[in-house]
């Protein structure tokens, strides 16, 4: 797939855009796109429903949309281009259940409908924003989603903030896969959710069901190769 703008943008003049950053850090962009594709790959069952509330470049709603084809696909981004994007995205493929709009997460999450799959792709996040993201979690898990996609992009800073993230968790991290577990226990514990699965490096791609018994995660480190692949596929 193409991203309308990447190309054109040899200048300064929309670096505050979403876009602008992804073509400019184009190494970590594939290891996220892996990530999000081993997840949803993960993801067993019908899936009819899916809100977006980061759009972002459109790679993560390119691949909801081949992989499930669903009968509706909300999808928001904060940033105008981001928007602007996604609308090219949806005309060129001919998306005609792909809904756009222009939206801040904090205020769309709270009020987007119930639907089967809740995907949190945020730009950024760690255990430390749980509590700064509370009211939306809170939404999110009363609307009971068959399946929730969660990103935390700080799995690059665990060995400097074990304590931080211990604390907001309330489970002792050591590495990267105790702070997975640690996300598991604190959504059980809070919500009746666990994560099922979860893809890592430097940062973690994960997938939360609901369930009445705690089971431990399974476990994936994703590799440079997996990111190239990635990106071929979609």
């Amino acid at each position: 797939m193409s991203v309308t703008g990447l190309t054109e943008r040899e200048d300064d003049e929309h670096k505050d855009s979403f876009l602008y950053w992804i073509r400019n850090h184009y190494s970590s962009v594939q290891g996220h796109i892996a990530g999000q594709l081993k997840v949803f790959k993960a993801i067993t069952g019908e899936v009819s429903t899916i809100n977006e509330y980061f759009g972002g470049s459109g790679m993560g709603t390119m691949m909801l949309q081949r992989i499930f084809k669903p009968t509706i696909h909300s999808v928001w981004d904060i940033d105008p281009m981001c928007v602007s994007n996604l609308e090219t995205l949806k005309e060129t493929h001919g998306f005609n259940n792909l809904v756009v709009a222009e939206g801040d997460a904090k205020s769309t999450i709270l009020s987007a409908e119930q639907c089967d799959l809740e995907v949190l792709d945020f730009n950024r996040f760690s255990p430390s924003k749980i509590r700064t993201w509370k009211d939306q979690f809170d939404a999110v898990f009363k609307r009971t989603p068959k399946w929730i996609y969660l990103v935390d992009t700080a799995q690059s800073r665990v060995p400097l903030l074990r304590k931080a993230f211990s604390d907001a968790l309330g489970y002792p991290v050591v590495n990267r896969e105790d702070c997975l577990r640690g996300y598991s226990k604190y959504f059980f514990e809070h919500y009746s959710y666990i994560v099922e699965y979860g893809a890592y490096s430097n940062f973690a791609c994960m997938l939360l069901k609901p369930s009445d018994i705690y089971v431990e995660p399974s476990l994936e480190k994703i590799s440079r190769l997996d990111g190239m692949g990635a990106l071929q596929t979609w």
